[in-house]
């Protein structure tokens, strides 16, 4: 008797723990993973990065969590190197090889088939959020196969010293047609899947791809538990953002310490013709750019045309501090300048202003109302604009 109350204790104890799931479970097998490290790299909603790892076994791992969390996509890959080289030097920069996004929550418990050459085409099976995610990954898995095809080309030809000008040309067109598809598919799902968690995660992740108006009305739409989400929350700081920095309105004032430590203003500035520079000394395209404001600057400053750089290290006060004083003397910046990781708990102007890639420039009139913004290089447009302003 003694011996079959202890069973049923135990067979209960098993199951109410089987219930009790706290974090998730990934059971996963691909080919070519051999014993090598799986990792995963998600963000809490308290905002922090999280790492985790397991090793494989022949092909398989198993990679679990026992801490209950709200729903997040974390990126599954391998350690084994898929990275897309362009020079046979190890240290030289190198483009990352695309991961697998996958559902992490406490109901978490899935299986992940492929191979390890191509983790970010695995398949996911188990829960409804990871199994509406798998649906989007099938409708997208042409188009993101030519896209790492077009990339793998682009590098290959790179790394060999076979590319041209032309070729090159090409070949970005080619992978901006592809990226564009593929962002097309996914704003799709969000309008066919208003209920599904899937669909606010893309939101949070596209909302460069949406005008204001049109991320607000797909945000309305979705169920009003995944708005109260960390994504949720992200869309809508991002619609404020955008609301706040539209075209006409007035640039929210900022203060940030110089490269003196002496605190300055943006609503300083007011009476000039102010562009706003968002970058980073880690920012390649940030850097390309700086040649062209000096040319810019130094035409348009004695006629009222001002730019401040709001340098964004994402690093700790003195390594950010250190990093961007060192840039600023690399390439000769020689106008005012202001650093957003000092004081960035307090006021962090990156969240202010919506900034979603760098480098953005906002370009603002002598009231400090914005009347230009661009991401990414804008050169032939700052200088059309300047041009319009200043009628030379």
């Amino acid at each position: 008797m003694k011996q079959t109350t202890m069973l049923v204790a135990a067979t209960l104890l098993s199951a109410m723990q089987g219930l009790a799931q706290n974090g998730y479970q990934i059971k996963g097998k691909l080919k070519g993973q051999g014993n090598e490290k799986m990792t995963l790299l998600y963000r809490t909603e308290s905002e922090r990065t999280k790492y985790d790892s397991a090793i494989a076994k022949r092909n398989s791992f198993v990679m679990k969590s026992d801490v209950a969390m709200e729903p997040v996509v974390g990126f599954l890959n391998t350690k084994i190197d898929r990275n897309l080289r362009f020079s046979d030097n190890p240290n030289a920069p190198y483009s990352p090889a695309p991961s697998l996004e996958v559902v992490l929550s406490s109901q978490t418990n899935i299986k992940v088939t492929g191979t390890a050459a191509e983790i970010h085409l695995a398949t996911i099976k188990g829960d409804p959020m990871n199994n509406d995610l798998n649906r989007l990954h099938e409708a997208e898995k042409a188009v993101f196969t030519k896209l790492w095809e077009l990339q793998k080309a682009s590098a290959k030809a790179r790394r060999e010293k076979t590319n041209t000008k032309e070729s090159d040309a090409k070949l970005g067109q080619e992978m901006t047609a592809a990226r564009a598809e593929r962002t097309a598919i996914r704003k799709q799902f969000v309008k066919d899947n208003p209920g599904s968690f899937i669909s606010v995660y893309l939101l949070a992740t596209m909302s460069t791809d949406y005008k204001n108006n049109e991320l607000a009305q797909a945000f309305k739409n979705l169920t009003d538990d995944y708005r109260k989400t960390m994504y949720g929350k992200m869309v809508a700081a991002k619609i404020e953002a955008g609301n706040a920095t539209a075209l006409g309105k007035f640039a929210p004032d900022f203060t940030k310490p110089d490269v003196n430590g002496k605190p300055v203003s943006l609503s300083s500035l007011k009476g000039k013709y102010v562009l706003v520079d968002f970058w980073g000394s880690w920012c390649g395209p940030c850097r390309r750019s700086h040649p062209h404001l000096k040319e810019a600057y130094a035409k348009y400053k004695s006629k009222g045309f001002e730019i401040l750089g709001i340098a964004c290290e994402r690093k700790s006060p003195d390594e950010a501090i250190a990093a961007w004083k060192q840039a600023m003397d690399e390439d000769r910046i020689d106008w005012m300048q202001v650093i957003n990781d000092v004081g960035i708990k307090e006021q962090d102007v990156t969240q202010l202003y919506g900034i979603e890639g760098f480098p953005t420039k906002l370009l603002l009139d002598k009231d400090g109302k914005i009347i230009a913004k661009w991401l990414g290089l804008e050169s032939k447009e700052l200088d059309a604009k300047l041009k319009e302003i200043f009628g030379e």
